[in-house]
């Protein structure tokens, strides 16, 4: 018995053998796709189109070896491939043909990253002017699992999932509504868009419920100061908005200078335009898939370095928790000076246009998070690639840029209002995330409000390291401004105080203030100074006597300043008369 199926096996075995050496060329195609499929597959496949051409190479092989092997007939070998292949394409084709007639984007649905290009990603067209900007109408559901942090650590760092509704206008930015008219309209970058932000509660929302008017959401992620100035002609002025908010953000703004005239030079005036193939191909169903089999395999990427700059800070119930500074690595672009040459031009502009339509400009300064958390008391430590960082003169750079100018430009630094929110174990950003959190998107729209309500200063402080240390006030002001020791010594008293108050310059240099104008205390002085320490400025009313006796009731700004080498206290106290 045994024997009869030895023999019959070494029967079956010569038939084999024989069937595939009598065709020669069989054999070499298959050899030629084996030791192709191996050397694709040793060299990995980087993108959907080298897993597509291994995936095809194995089909073929697999049917060719069947073919070889099979006891059936070739002529049923053939028969079979033909009807699988046919089937195969058929089912792939009802696929495709939604992404071909434009009707789905697969890209979309598989959360596939686009190219380094932005006009590339599924949500984005390219434009001439601004390079890149949101489909009109475009709309998208989904769930945030990471935050920019998290994704660059591979972890997992809130148990809550983010769901979100992002909706856009017939512009492309992100309102509910296609608007023909607002009363604020804010420019700016992904802070403002916000797309992991549920719309109830977006800054422009929230600021747009406190002032009781009609906001403009013209946020675009990516964007710099020349993509904002165009924003601003192009789409905020034709809403004849009544105010204009900017918002600078510290992080890339001025990295996004150069991003942006770089990415000119990629737009469709000077490359050639994406084939019509090409763009099918990147909507497509197989595209998108296979690139999901590549992610899947390769997994998350770490940023190892990313993971070494952060501070331990403690929460409100004690315990230990780390916030990580991305954004500060990179804030600081190689063309340093170049970049602020460019943002001072796309802001002069932006005050030419609000003098010839009748807006007023309002500046904003977006901290990054190591600014915020490199002076409060919640830090327990920071790391060792942090602990010897210290915050640049950014904003006082800026402010005095914007005040130079026009000095009655209003400026805010979100900074001081960011510090005492996680002073008291607030969060203003995102645990997982560089972005702000519904908490201080709501913190922002306030601090807006109130200076919308209440004005901001008006003045500059030069305290930049290399540069004069004296304090720099433009005299240039409506507003009353002194310039006072920590005892309330007047060291400087400009033209506007004089007109107010009715003392010269001569009668208040040396005199305290509160002594000169017998100034009555909303509350207690010595609990103004403290609050004034720990949030670095004090907002408030006061009643002040002038020259000839009479009562005068002014809203005063206190902002601290201190030198950064002698670390010597200075006050600058902005009055204006409460006409209320």
């Amino acid at each position: 018995m045994n024997t009869n199926v030895r023999a019959m096996n070494i029967v079956r075995l010569k038939s084999w053998a024989s069937r595939l050496f009598s065709n020669r060329l069989a054999l070499a195609v298959v050899i030629l796709f084996g030791f192709g499929y191996v050397f694709l597959w040793l060299t990995g496949s980087t993108n959907s189109i080298q897993l597509a051409d291994n995936l095809i190479a194995m089909y073929l092989v697999t049917w060719g070896l069947y073919g070889m092997t099979s006891r059936v007939s070739r002529q049923e070998v053939r028969s079979r491939f033909v009807t699988v292949t046919v089937t195969l394409l058929l089912c792939l084709a009802a696929l495709e043909i939604p992404a071909v007639l434009r009707l789905v984007n697969y890209q979309d649905l598989f959360s596939t990253p686009g190219s380094p290009n932005w006009w590339n990603i599924p949500q984005y067209v390219e434009d001439p002017e601004l390079v890149w900007i949101h489909t009109p109408h475009y709309q998208k559901k989904g769930k945030y699992v990471r935050g920019n942090v998290a994704e660059a650590l591979c972890a997992t760092m809130v148990n809550d999932v983010r769901e979100y509704d992002v909706r856009y206008d017939q512009h492309g930015f992100r309102n509910q509504t296609d608007l023909t008219s607002a009363d604020i309209a804010v420019v700016g970058d992904s802070f403002v868009e916000s797309p992991q932000t549920p719309y109830d509660s977006l800054m422009t929302n929230v600021l747009g419920n406190l002032q009781h008017a009609s906001v403009a959401n013209l946020g675009i992620s990516g964007y710099g100061p020349q993509q904002e100035l165009i924003v601003l002609k192009r789409f905020a002025l034709p809403l004849r908005p009544k105010t204009i908010v900017w918002v600078f953000y510290e992080g890339n703004d001025l990295n996004d200078v150069q991003r942006y005239e770089d990415s000119l030079h990629l737009t469709a005036e000077s490359r050639p335009p994406q084939s019509v193939l090409s763009q099918i191909w990147t909507r497509s169903f197989l595209n998108n898939l296979l690139s999901t089999f590549v992610r899947l395999r390769d997994g998350c990427q770490s940023s190892s370095a990313v993971g070494d700059y952060y501070a331990l800070v403690k929460d409100a119930q004690g315990r230990e928790t780390r916030q990580y500074f991305i954004s500060d690595l990179f804030s600081t672009p190689a063309k340093h000076m170049e970049a602020m040459s460019i943002t001072r031009t796309s802001l002069s502009t932006a005050h030419q246009l609000s003098r010839q339509h009748g807006f007023r400009l309002v500046v904003v300064f977006a901290p990054t998070e190591y600014r915020v958390y490199s002076d409060v008391p919640s830090v327990i430590e920071f790391s060792d690639k942090t602990k010897d960082w210290r915050p640049s003169n950014l904003p006082s750079r800026l402010r005095s840029m914007v005040a130079d100018i026009d000095p009655k430009i209003d400026f805010i630094d979100l900074t001081p209002v960011f510090r005492d929110e996680v002073s008291r174990y607030g969060q203003p950003f995102l645990s997982d995330d560089t972005h702000w959190s519904d908490a201080g998107h709501a913190l922002v729209a306030r601090t807006i409000h109130d200076a919308l309500i209440n004005g901001s200063p008006a003045y500059v402080v030069q305290n930049v390291p290399d540069q004069q240390d004296d304090v720099v006030v433009l005299d240039q002001n409506d507003s009353a401004l002194m310039v006072r020791d920590a005892d309330g010594t007047i060291r400087y008293w400009n033209k506007g105080a004089q007109e107010l108050y009715g003392f010269t310059s001569s009668e208040a240099l040396g005199k305290s203030s509160h002594s000169l104008l017998k100034t009555q205390f909303p509350k207690p002085l010595p609990a103004i100074e403290r609050e004034m320490m720990e949030k670095k400025f004090w907002y408030g009313e006061l009643v002040h006597r002038r020259r000839d006796g009479s009562k005068v009731f002014v809203r005063s700004r206190w902002d601290l300043q201190q030198n950064p080498k002698d670390k010597t206290i200075t006050v600058l106290e902005v009055n204006s008369k409460n006409n209320s």
